[in-house]
């Protein structure tokens, strides 16, 4: 990359080895390309989180795979705390927090419901 820029890549690829359910996943990998300056404002942020949802609902089974809400729920809560910690930024951290106080596991799954 170019050090001269103020934008920062970040390319995120996360295999299948995070075992927290015991079941097949949809996707072998999850992965999120995001520029540093994203964030930095609410819609920014806003915007990220919107992809990790998308990440985490191409990584998970569906409610049709395996017939439980609550599995479904912690799989994607799973792929997005293990997104925010590989980002580490403090900002996105205390917006994804603030979002998981607000919302139940029907809020969750119905985000990203297929």
């Amino acid at each position: 990359m170019n050090s001269s820029t103020n934008s920062l890549a970040l390319i995120l690829v996360l295999t299948a080895g995070i075992a927290f359910l015991p079941f097949t996943h949809a996707a072998d990998s999850y992965a999120l390309v995001l520029q540093q300056e994203e964030l930095t404002t609410t819609d920014g942020l806003q915007q990220v989180h919107a992809r990790m949802l998308q990440a985490a609902k191409d990584y998970c089974p569906t409610y049709l795979q395996i017939r439980s809400r609550a599995d479904v729920a912690t799989c994607i809560e799973g792929v997005v705390e293990d997104l925010t910690a590989k980002i580490a930024d403090e900002r996105l951290t205390n917006y994804v927090a603030a979002i998981n106080r607000s919302a139940g596991v029907d809020d969750l799954v119905s985000q990203v419901a297929r």
